[in-house]
C-alpha cells in the first residue's frame, strides 16, 4: 500500500493478476502497452511501451514526482475494486486450493487451507479493501498458504 508504484514490463502477460491486486491495494500501476493490460487496467494505469526507454523512464519519473497523477491512479484502482471487479475472496480461494492440491505443506498449513476452501462460499462478495484493511493483512493471510 505504501509503494510508490507497481511496474509490470512483461510483454507476454496472460491476465495480470498482480496488476489487479496492486490496484485493489491502492498502488498506482505502470504497465507495458499490450492488449490485455488495456482491458485489465480499464484506463486506471499508465500504459507505456517499455521498448522505448525514454517513455518508460518518463512514466516512472511521473509516478515518483507527480502526486496528482498518483492520487488519480490510486482512486481509479480502488474504484474498480468497489465495483466488484476485483474479488479478493476468489484469489484467496485459489491460493488455498493451490496450497492443498499442488504443494507439499506442513499439516497445519493444509488444515488452514482446507478450512478456507470449506468456508469460501459463505463469505459475501468482497473487494480487497472491504475485507482486509490493508495489503499487509492480505499478505499475512496468504503467506501461510504459500509455504
Amino acid at each position: 500500500r505504501h509503494a510508490t508504484a507497481f511496474c509490470m514490463a512483461s510483454r507476454e502477460e496472460t491476465f495480470g493478476r498482480s496488476v489487479i491486486e496492486s490496484m485493489a491495494c491502492g498502488t498506482p500501476v505502470l504497465v507495458h502497452d499490450i492488449p490485455i493490460m488495456h482491458e485489465v487496467t480499464d484506463g486506471q494505469a499508465l500504459i507505456v511501451d517499455f521498448g522505448k526507454t525514454g517513455e518508460a523512464t518518463a512514466a516512472l519519473r511521473r509516478l515518483a514526482t507527480d502526486e496528482a497523477t498518483r492520487q488519480k491512479l490510486i482512486a481509479g484502482g480502488l474504484q474498480r475494486g468497489d465495483r466488484g471487479e476485483i474479488q479478493l475472496e476468489r484469489v484467496i480461494a485459489e491460493q488455498a486450493q493451490r496450497a492443498v492440491l499442488y504443494r507439499p505443506a506442513k499439516p497445519a498449513v493444509q488444515r488452514h487451507a482446507k478450512a478456507v476452501l470449506a468456508g469460501a462460499g459463505r463469505f459475501r462478495r468482497l473487494t480487497a479493501h472491504s475485507r482486509f484493511k490493508s495489503c499487509a493483512q492480505q499478505t499475512m493471510f496468504l503467506q501461510p498458504l504459500c509455504v
